[in-house]
């Protein structure tokens, strides 16, 4: 096992907090373990010559369709 030691202020600490009560994560090391995961994630993606992320909320919207939100990364990162 490693350790590692961050530095955060306060805003980027109480942010961290937030991420990590409405995710359900345990503790402040698993949510950021979590964001590690899915950084790598769109880094592949975008090394693969993705640009889109497409997220999808199950909920239906208008005329049965699941609500969409896309973030587009032009740049690749």
């Amino acid at each position: 096992m490693h350790r590692l030691q961050l530095d955060f202020s306060d805003e980027n600490f109480a942010l961290l907090e937030e991420l990590r009560r409405s995710g359900g994560f345990k503790d402040k090391a698993t949510t950021i373990r979590a964001g590690m995961r899915l950084l790598r994630a769109v880094q592949e993606g975008a090394v693969a010559g993705f640009t889109e992320i497409v997220l999808r909320n199950p909920k239906r919207g208008r005329a049965g369709c699941s609500i969409e939100r896309v973030v587009v990364y032009p740049d690749g990162r």
